[in-house]
């Protein structure tokens, strides 16, 4: 005995249904079509990517950790940021100008320093939204290491991105991630490193 078809709800199942039972040629069908580009080309994706690293210092590892847990160096090592203000403890409001692509937007949001094992490791979250061009969130593991009178900091990230900069292509956001991740991490190391006055 044949079973009854249901009728789908997804936009392609929809598709599919209308040309298995009404056929391609008829304008119901190829308006649902137009339709379904519509929705396919509008649709707001989010990327999700990992990234990690590592690099030497030329500075004790007390040295490092304090300058993790400085505003004022996190600000300066951030790309874009504008703004950086305490909000509570371990926690900041941030504004920061970001350039993905053809895409620049002002990101507004929070920074937050959690999971800390003094003076060995913690967790740096970022999110922010960036109006119509969508949001951007991530948070980085770093860890320090002694190694002789310097120290080797690690770190794992991971990142989403949604709306329209997800709609750039994994690619171009991979590759913006990683610079942006190799900017901040460089000029930490930089400023860690660099001799005391």
């Amino acid at each position: 005995m044949a079973q009854s078809l249901s009728r789908p709800e997804n936009p392609l199942q929809i598709l599919c249904f209308s040309i298995a039972t009404e056929g391609l040629t008829t304008e119901s069908t190829i308006g649902r079509l137009k339709l379904l580009c519509i929705h396919r080309f509008t649709y707001v994706e989010e990327i999700c990517l990992e990234l990690s690293g590592e690099y030497e210092i030329a500075a004790p590892r007390e040295r490092v950790w304090a300058m993790l847990n400085d505003p004022e160096v996190l600000k300066a090592c951030i790309p874009g940021c504008e703004e950086l203000t305490a909000d509570g403890d371990d926690a900041f409001a941030a504004t920061v100008v970001l350039k993905i692509g053809p895409i620049k937007a002002r990101f507004s949001g929070e920074v937050t320093l959690s999971e800390k094992i003094v003076p060995e490791s913690y967790t740096i979250t970022g999110e922010g939204k960036g109006g119509v061009v969508g949001f951007a969130k991530g948070s980085a593991k770093v860890h320090l290491a002694e190694e002789g009178g310097g120290t080797i900091l690690s770190y794992d990230v991971t990142a989403d991105v949604g709306g329209k900069i997800a709609q750039l292509g994994s690619r171009l956001i991979a590759s913006t991630s990683k610079k942006l991740a190799d900017q901040f991490f460089g000029k930490f190391a930089e400023l860690a490193g660099a001799p005391v006055a």
